[in-house]
């Protein structure tokens, strides 16, 4: 995927379509064989080759690891050192996020917490007691809203700062990591980030707690096969809370360790 991106595809299409349209004009008209009938019924080439324009970036879209659609984002990095970052997504949770901070405490485990920020409102003090107990704390938008992929970039970009203002207020630093709500990396979301200083960051280990219910089933999907580099996307839930020291446990007797996010991929959080 180093040479296939939206701009590489983009320039393809282009180029395929200024190519049908000069071999028309040459062609002015032809009557007989396979080059009459596209003469004539242009659209069977239009048609798929549009088609196909279309459902690649979004499907690539919902495959950040692809750089696709951006060379600013990070889904793991390679080393030799058997190091592995854990990150949490959509808080602070009053609820569970205290517990989890509880656990990782406990274990002595750093962390990323991408906050939301709406959510931050009333929350303060648990935002500042992440900061204040190591832990790293990214944006992963204001609003996460379920439309925030097809908006327009600069309200894209609003979002954005209007979730690090709120956390600027607390912390008393600029976050550097973003998250885009649900993963999804689109041209409006690189455009987006872009006109920012931050950094995309997301996983290569989707633990799907989201949708999974058995704890069993989670543990073995998030621990199989992992790899040095790894960062493994987990959520501010009960499932969790219930899985976590288990879970801790079990990538340390792979031989792993648990660093932060800045350790990892070697960028400050903060700028």
């Amino acid at each position: 995927m180093k040479k296939i991106n939206f701009k590489t595809v983009t320039l393809v299409f282009f180029l395929l379509l200024l190519a049908f349209k000069l071999s028309r004009l040459i062609l002015c008209p032809c009557e007989n064989g396979i080059a009459g009938y596209f003469y004539h019924h242009s659209w069977m080439f239009y048609g798929p080759l549009i088609a196909l324009y279309l459902i690649f970036p979004v499907i690539f879209s919902f495959f950040p690891g692809s750089r696709f659609h951006t060379r600013n984002i990070i889904c793991k990095v390679d080393l030799r050192e058997k190091w592995i970052s854990i990150t949490f997504d959509d808080g602070p949770d009053p609820g569970n996020t205290p517990l989890i901070l509880d656990i990782l405490k406990n274990l002595h485990v750093p962390a990323a917490f991408f906050l939301i920020g709406h959510k931050i409102p009333g929350n303060e003090a648990l935002v500042n007691r992440i900061f204040q107990e190591g832990h790293e704390i990214g944006n992963h938008s204001y609003c996460h809203s379920y439309l925030w992929d097809f908006w327009l970039p600069e309200k894209m970009r609003k979002d954005i700062l209007r979730a690090e203002q709120l956390v600027e207020l607390i912390i008393h630093r600029k976050m550097r990591f973003f998250r885009p709500p649900y993963g999804v990396v689109n041209p409006m979301v690189e455009s987006a980030v872009s006109r920012t200083h931050y950094k995309m960051i997301t996983w290569s280990k989707r633990s799907l707690d989201t949708c999974i219910k058995d704890e069993g089933k989670l543990l073995h999907r998030i621990t199989d096969d992992l790899k040095p580099g790894d960062i493994i996307l987990l959520h501010d839930r009960q499932i969790n809370i219930n899985l976590l020291e288990k879970l801790i446990k079990t990538i340390r007797d792979q031989g792993f360790q648990f660093v932060s996010m800045e350790q990892l991929i070697k960028i400050p959080p903060y700028v």
